[in-house]
């Protein structure tokens, strides 16, 4: 769990639109939270927030995480 593991998820959620897409359509948190863990990152949401919070709006937007 760790803020490397969150780093490298923005990064492929930024560069990898089909794996974007994938999660996105997760029906729910948990399926999600499955998904992610299954592609290999391993991180808290806190970490997550934490670079989230560091984007711009207009990054934000781009990923849709917010």
């Amino acid at each position: 769990m760790s803020i490397e593991s969150a780093k490298a998820f923005v990064e492929k959620m930024r560069r990898d639109a089909a794996f974007k897409k994938q999660i996105l359509a997760a029906e729910s948190a948990a399926k999600r939270q499955e998904l992610i863990k299954s592609a290999g990152f391993d991180f808290e949401r806190m970490h997550l927030d934490s670079l989230v919070s560091e984007l711009t709006p207009e990054e934000r937007d781009a990923l849709m995480l917010l």
